[in-house]
């Protein structure tokens, strides 16, 4: 076989095997979510600040987490905000500063599989 052949054999594997592993590490998150809601609830229900086991301390706090808001809440929320500051032409304005927040565009060769 030629060297471009084998390259082509071996990104079609190597595209396999990483799809193989993000299906994996998708199950693992979800075991390990389903497990730390059980040492949750444990914890709760026997009215512990935590626990220790075999040299694993584990204590359960909160956590503030910022929710995940889709395109249009977050362009309307941005465009209150610089309408309550007193900006006349809030969306041009919004638009410009998102753009400037993705940072300029790169051209990159790549390949697509088919």
């Amino acid at each position: 076989m030629s060297t471009i052949t084998q390259d082509v054999v071996e990104l079609r594997g190597l595209d396999l095997e990483l799809k193989s592993m993000r299906k994996r590490m998708r199950l693992l998150s979800q075991q390990k979510n389903r497990c730390e809601a059980r040492i949750l609830e444990y914890l709760e229900v026997n009215e512990q600040p935590g626990l220790k086991f075999e040299g694993i301390t584990i204590i359960a706090k909160p956590k503030q987490r910022r929710r995940y808001e889709n395109k249009k809440n977050k362009r309307s929320r941005g465009e209150a905000v610089l309408e309550q500051m007193g900006v006349a032409d809030s969306g041009s304005l919004l638009d410009e500063v998102m753009e400037a927040m993705r940072g300029s565009p790169v051209s990159k060769p790549s390949l697509t599989i088919y």
